[in-house]
């Protein structure tokens, strides 16, 4: 009998809520929307995790929602939480001053309140009207109370600085020592094979997108991810074409301290880019090059991972060059992130594209000597594809204003739909053609893929890392 005993995050906290209790809820949903009880279940959990409870009245021993909030455009009534957890009140965000950095303190908030920070606290973190707090964050301009302890030991160092070593500040000397005793350097990675940071392949930060649709621009997105690592994302839309580009940035940076730069070429580079392609090249692919470095450089991210401390940056730190050659300098503190990496086959890994590329990457995270994968749910795949659901649905209303709640319904039910009974399994198809998995079974009842490897063989395709 399935157990009816699930888990939402709160605060960063994964705490046990009992589904029966939301039955109706659920029922409502996947009525009006057109779903399976999995599917309205994941979307009632959504809105449990992101919603504020407030407190019983005198005597009551459960929780209770307000009372006209909306899933999905759905009305939903008051709901007894029972044993569902509680949501302690917590101290706003606020700024303390240590120095000349402002520091910035969620106080337990999650990484959205990036996003919804109050005037006080703006004002408080002595920035410029306008002006970005998460670039702010990135540039080493203010921090996070829970930072990495060693960001901004990695931000103090620069290429610029380096070329020029006898000027280096005593506190710089000290720094580029620790930086070399502590090994932090990008991971030397074999011939044939492609790394990424294990947190980055758990997570949606390169979606699966149409070359036919216009990149969104993400404002504090929340990623889809699998697993522990919560991220959010600011800037244009980052695709697999930017991820083959930022995967050959790491292939060339092998081994490099995280203040080296370097330079590239843009045949050469596209070329690594396609595991060596083979065609005549044109403009237009050296021009992909650099629009991906554009993007790479513009985005902002931040993470609460594995290290659980956060990480603020921007993909790549400086872009500079001209015509065919560019230098780069790829982010330090992406080396914190590579604690734990994965490497994967470049072969298995170019032959794949959207759906199944994401099932390949996610799947490489696993370690080689697990034959069967743990069952996983098939709205944690979907949003690792293309991103939560509740951020499709902010941007499907945008790009159609006119639509009607119902209508909105209607095509994330379709999304959801495609994805479950054609897009999935054809992804899951390549990945078992590949050789990656031996089988796989959608289970229509509890709406989880059921994923098995051959042990001899999955030993070989992980190529995880510490």
């Amino acid at each position: 009998m399935q157990s009816d005993e699930d888990f939402i995050t709160i605060n960063g906290v994964i705490t046990p809520v009992d589904r029966s209790e939301h039955s109706n809820a659920i029922d409502r949903t996947a009525k009006d929307l057109k779903l399976t009880h999995e599917e309205a279940w994941q979307i009632v959990r959504t809105h449990l995790e992101e919603l504020p409870l407030v407190e019983p009245a005198s005597g009551s021993t459960g929780k209770r929602l307000p009372a006209k909030h909306s899933v999905s455009g759905l009305a939903l009534s008051p709901l007894t939480q029972g044993k569902s957890p509680t949501r302690k009140p917590h101290v706003p965000p606020s700024v303390s001053h240590e120095g000349l950095i402002p520091v910035l303190h969620l106080n337990g908030a999650g990484l959205d309140a990036l996003n919804h920070l109050s005037t006080d606290v703006l004002e408080a973190l002595r920035l410029k009207p306008g002006a970005s707090v998460i670039e702010a964050l990135s540039a080493g301009m203010l921090r996070l109370a829970d930072e990495d302890p060693d960001a901004q030991l990695l931000r103090s160092v620069t290429p610029e600085l380096m070329a020029y070593p006898q000027l280096l500040t005593p506190d710089q000397r000290n720094a580029v020592d620790i930086i070399q005793q502590k090994q932090y350097r990008f991971p030397f990675g074999e011939t044939g094979r492609r790394i990424m940071p294990t947190d980055l392949n758990k997570t949606s930060l390169f979606h699966v997108g149409s070359n036919n649709s216009p990149r969104r621009m993400c404002r504090g997105e929340l990623l889809g991810r699998i697993g522990g690592v919560t991220a959010l994302y600011w800037g244009e839309e980052l695709r697999h074409d930017d991820e083959q580009v930022f995967m050959q940035l790491i292939h060339v940076a092998n081994g490099r301290y995280p203040y080296e730069q370097f330079e590239i070429s843009n045949l050469p580079f596209f070329r690594g880019t396609r595991n060596g392609v083979s065609r005549v090249l044109s403009g237009k692919d050296t021009d992909n090059v650099l629009n991906c470095l554009h993007r790479l450089r513009g985005g902002h991210l931040a993470l609460y991972g594995q290290r659980k401390s956060y990480v603020t940056l921007n993909l790549i730190a400086g872009l500079g060059g001209h015509q065919s050659n560019h230098e780069v300098w790829i982010n330090p503190l992406i080396v914190l992130l590579f604690s734990s990496f994965t490497s994967m086959d470049s072969t298995q890994l170019f032959a794949t594209r959207g759906i199944a590329r994401q099932l390949l990457k996610y799947l490489s995270t696993i370690p080689g000597n697990v034959p069967q994968v743990h069952p996983i749910k098939v709205m944690s795949l979907f949003e690792l594809c293309y991103g939560t659901l509740e951020t499709i649905e902010r941007h499907y209303r945008e790009m159609n204003p006119s639509k009607s709640d119902s209508a909105v319904g209607i095509a994330m039910s379709k999304k959801l739909s495609d994805f479950r009974r054609k897009n999935l399994p054809a992804g899951l198809a390549v990945v078992k053609e590949l050789g990656i998995i031996s089988s796989y079974e959608i289970d229509e009842v509890t709406d989880k893929v059921v994923v098995k490897r051959d042990f001899d063989q999955s030993r070989d395709q992980s190529g995880g890392g510490e």
